[in-house]
């Protein structure tokens, strides 16, 4: 399980742009909004109740740089707690390694898009590789 908690709703966007990428791993995400310098007690009480219903579980704060929420919840919880300023894609990935440490299919999946990132890198030089060179201008 990964949830994913906002300072604010400014931050939906990131938000769910990392639980679509979250989803097409497979990782179930629990969204919420919940500020520590507005709401301690709500965070304190989210960090309760999911710590002590999910065995497995990654937090993930989206907040701005000088807010309290990362902090709160990485002192709050004794599970791993990431940064959501990460472009999705990465964060997701980020979340898969952290979670297959016990879970090889989830495992599998990581070694797959790693595959198929480089896979990627490798086309794109071979495709540059077989174009021809520029020619220099004739200067004489």
């Amino acid at each position: 399980m990964v949830a994913l908690i906002a300072e604010s709703l400014e931050h939906a966007p990131q938000l769910n742009a990392a639980a679509q990428a979250l989803g097409q791993l497979g990782l179930p995400v629990v969204r919420h909004v919940a500020s520590a310098s507005k709401t301690p007690g709500y965070v304190l009480q989210l960090l309760q109740q999911h710590d002590a219903t999910f065995a497995r579980l990654l937090y993930v704060a989206f907040s701005n740089g000088d807010s309290g929420l990362r902090a709160m919840i990485e002192n709050g919880t004794s599970n791993p707690v990431l940064s959501g300023s990460t472009d999705p894609p990465a964060l997701a990935l980020q979340c898969a390694k952290v979670l297959a440490l016990e879970d090889t299919v989830l495992f599998g999946r990581t070694l797959l898009i790693q595959t198929n990132a480089r896979s990627s890198v490798l086309q794109s030089d071979a495709q540059l590789n077989a174009q021809p060179l520029p020619q220099a201008p004739n200067l004489a």
